[in-house]
């Protein structure tokens, strides 16, 4: 959607496919320039609903400072992180098109954590800290929960303020790229 107010990008909100041709990484991305606190409810609802209804492996939810941000890091693109302890090109070489990459991100690897993740049953299998994802997340509220959202996908919702305990146990743990 365009605006013409002054002094502003030129939208409000922006939504982007872009299929593996010519060396993109594959995803359906919605933005919305707003701050994440006023939207985050209704764009968890937005997912929740989108996973009830249609089938992919691996969804995220999170915020960027600037919706430009937000775009090319949904994309893999230049070095634009979501965590400051992130590795800023290691998801895009995960990317199978243009780097040929395995596209683990799909079951055996999590991009990053976030306050929001869509999961599947091959996620939950991820080894950490001596057990699987699936149970050590329902072994502390700390981290997170973790509930059925379609067929064969869940919902883990992970505090903010526990976000970068949870990124760094699952990091050690060897569950990102």
């Amino acid at each position: 959607m365009y605006s013409q107010r002054r002094g502003t990008l030129p939208w409000d909100i922006a939504f982007t496919y872009q299929t593996g041709g010519y060396g993109s990484f594959p995803h359906i991305a919605a933005f919305c320039d707003s701050p994440s606190e006023d939207t985050y409810s209704v764009l968890r609802e937005w997912l929740r609903h989108m996973a009830e209804q249609f089938s992919f492996p691996y969804a995220i939810l999170y915020g960027a400072k600037k919706m430009t941000d937000a775009m090319s890091y949904a994309a893999g693109d230049n070095g634009k992180t979501a965590c400051p302890y992130e590795k800023a090109f290691a998801f895009n070489k995960e990317t199978p098109a243009l780097y040929g990459g395995q596209a683990r991100y799909t079951g055996s690897k999590l991009r990053m954590v976030y306050t929001a993740n869509i999961l599947n049953g091959e996620h939950l299998n991820i080894g950490i800290a001596g057990t699987n994802l699936e149970n050590w997340i329902q072994s502390s509220h700390a981290h997170g929960i973790l509930y059925r959202v379609g067929e064969e996908r869940w919902m883990w919702e992970v505090d903010p303020a526990k976000l970068e305990q949870v990124n760094q146990i699952c990091g050690e743990a060897g569950a990102f790229p």
